[in-house]
């Protein structure tokens, strides 16, 4: 009996439905296998024994532009060194339709008053066309702490996020 048969009939006896990747664990640690994962997957899909695993959608679905310009405004920080020897936090508003950047200043750590500045620079009447229907921050951000007596912090997130 060569190997692929000695390896489907094991397969068949007592791991049937099984994954490949569970049954090469099994294989290699209770039966003593030597092939790789990749020569075992590759003699049980032949064999019809073993489906293709179904592929995964996506990571980041993109998201059509708003059509209008001040429907949707994002805000985001980044760290860098911009200078050497200082990392700063660059907050940026930008427009979700044209691209526009209403502010961009570089702050010590981005926080609450980071997000208000932003929120207030963004409604100039100089900056913007009309006040924003909504605005996009992102929610690991200190936006979503509520109740620490911080006025920027005491509306809910869904306040903020569609105004």
């Amino acid at each position: 009996m060569n190997a692929r048969n000695e390896l489907e009939a094991l397969y068949r006896q007592g791991y049937e439905g099984w994954s490949a990747r569970h049954f090469h664990e099994r294989y290699v640690e209770d039966h003593g296998g030597r092939r790789s994962y990749t020569w075992v997957k590759n003699r049980l899909r032949a064999a019809g024994l073993v489906k293709r695993g179904r592929r995964r959608g996506r990571h980041r679905l993109r998201r059509p532009r708003k059509p209008l310009e001040g429907l949707m405004v994002h805000r985001d920080g980044s760290t860098h060194e911009w200078v050497p020897g200082r990392a700063w936090d660059l907050i940026v508003t930008s427009d979700d339709a044209t691209g526009r950047v209403y502010s961009g200043f570089c702050v010590k750590e981005e926080g609450t008053w980071s997000f208000g500045m932003g929120v207030h620079m963004s409604n100039l009447p100089y900056a913007a066309p009309g006040i924003p229907k909504g605005r996009v921050a992102p929610v690991h951000g200190p936006e979503r702490r509520i109740g620490t007596g911080d006025p920027w912090a005491v509306a809910q997130p869904q306040a903020v996020q569609r105004a």
